[in-house]
């Protein structure tokens, strides 16, 4: 028995849609945390010391259970 492609297109949209939804905010935590750290070195290269203070702050606010390495950095700054 063939399934049709909308069959396999809408199973695959459910099996992707289900990964998204159970993956949690952890990715995005993570890749926030990571930009504010970027940011923050930058701010600081460039001798822009309370933007720098800011978005190490804002990093280290994303992951408060300094839980990431990134975290971790940005508590270090």
């Amino acid at each position: 028995m063939r399934m049709s492609r909308f069959k396999k297109l809408s199973i695959f949209l459910l099996v992707a849609l289900f990964a998204v939804a159970s993956s949690g905010c952890g990715f995005y935590t993570r890749v926030m945390t990571q930009k504010n750290l970027v940011d923050g070195a930058a701010a600081y290269n460039e001798r822009k010391f309370d933007e720098a203070i800011e978005r190490f702050e804002r990093a280290v606010s994303y992951d408060p259970d300094l839980t990431s390495v990134e975290a971790n950095t940005a508590q270090l700054f």
